[in-house]
């Protein structure tokens, strides 16, 4: 079996290791995923999820006493954890000294604040450096190197009734953050029509009923992107990533993260890309 360790609330990094999975020609039915995602029901029947509270990833000693019982309940040939390379809360240090098997990383950008925080040293068989931007020292690998890690999305047919030209927001959580990107579309929009795509459910509507439309979803829909005339949405890995395609008619802006640093990643998409238009 295969461990991966995908800590986070949202989708991202759930969405962030299916990719992995695909590209690398991974069973699903040969994996485990640890994680606190509440949107965990986005894998398929076929990957099996242990979902764990949040009080266990924050008490190392406790995570340790979990991992083992996995270990003993499943012959774990290989284990994969996403971004952070000593846990989130630091909690895989005895795990990745301890496990003797395959150990991969999929490193993208951190925040200097995380390696100052776990400032330990680690070692894993291979780090895969899926983003410009971040750096790991030979010594903590065996072998690293660059992936381009692929966005797979699902076409998805646009409502007969959008008919209209429309701007797109592409942004799953917080709300505070959807309806700050809804404003600024607004103050944008002319004759335009609003379509948000989002995870998190507004209790009281903050949009103009006449001129918006929001769709509920864990899934990208690459028709609404291929007709809006703008798309605004947060600088975060996979969203950027995803419109890259795009980018002509891409407004970026970045939000502050524990440990993303989403403020590097615009710095270097204006430095590789020129005709991204990022506030």
């Amino acid at each position: 079996m295969i461990l991966i360790y995908a800590y986070g609330a949202g989708l991202g990094h759930l969405k962030r290791v299916s990719d992995f999975i695909i590209s690398e020609k991974i069973f699903p039915e040969d994996c485990l995923i640890l994680t606190n995602s509440k949107y965990s029901d986005f894998w398929q029947n076929k990957w099996k999820i242990i979902s764990i509270e949040p009080f266990i990833f924050k008490n190392p000693q406790l995570f340790f006493t979990f991992f083992q019982e996995i270990e003993s309940r499943y012959t774990i040939e290989k284990f994969i954890v996403d971004t952070f390379p000593l846990g989130f809360h630091g909690e895989l240090k005895e795990c990745i000294k301890q496990f003797k098997n395959e150990k991969i990383l999929l490193a993208r950008i951190l925040s200097k604040h995380y390696f100052e925080k776990y400032s330990e040293s680690f070692y894993y068989s291979t780090i895969y450096i899926i983003e410009k931007g971040i750096y790991y020292p030979a010594k903590f690998a065996e072998k690293i190197k660059p992936y381009q890690l692929k966005y797979y999305v699902k076409e998805k047919e646009i409502p007969k009734n959008l008919n209209f030209p429309f701007f797109l927001i592409i942004h799953s959580q917080p709300l505070s953050e959807v309806i700050y990107l809804y404003k600024l579309a607004d103050m944008y929009r002319t004759n335009q029509k609003i379509v948000i795509l989002t995870m998190e459910k507004a209790t009281t509507p903050f949009w103009d009923c006449t001129n918006t439309y929001i769709f509920y979803t864990t899934q990208t829909a690459l028709n609404f992107i291929k007709r809006a005339e703008k798309i605004f949405s947060g600088c975060g890995f996979n969203t950027m990533r995803l419109l890259s395609e795009w980018e002509n008619k891409c407004l970026f802006i970045p939000f502050p993260r524990t440990y993303d640093d989403q403020f590097l990643r615009k710095d270097n998409y204006l430095h590789m890309n020129s005709n991204f238009i990022i506030d």
